[in-house]
């Protein structure tokens, strides 16, 4: 049982680096839709610049995007870590 949880919190582990870099590049796309008059300095610092008004109609919606890969990121990698606590604990 123990092999199991280590083997599904290392996968969860990497599910959670893998939705990291798909919001890295959503919030990259994000930034090509930035309103015109907007000042810089409320795009410094992630993930407060992603508020839908700061950006166009079709920025938008990825917008929502960047929030639902976060939170699935930070869900995997807590499953993950709860994981992996179990399948150590369990060791001899």
């Amino acid at each position: 049982m123990r092999t199991a949880f280590l083997a599904l919190g290392w996968l969860l582990i990497g599910v959670a680096a893998y939705l990291a870099i798909a919001m890295n590049r959503a919030d990259r796309h994000m930034q090509a839709f930035r309103v015109p008059n907007a000042k810089p300095n409320a795009y410094a610092l992630v993930p407060i610049r992603w508020k839908r008004s700061l950006y166009t109609a079709e920025g938008q919606r990825l917008v929502g995007r960047a929030w639902r890969l976060m939170l699935l990121m930070y869900g995997a990698a807590f499953l993950g870590m709860l994981l992996l606590s179990q399948g150590v604990e369990a060791l001899p």
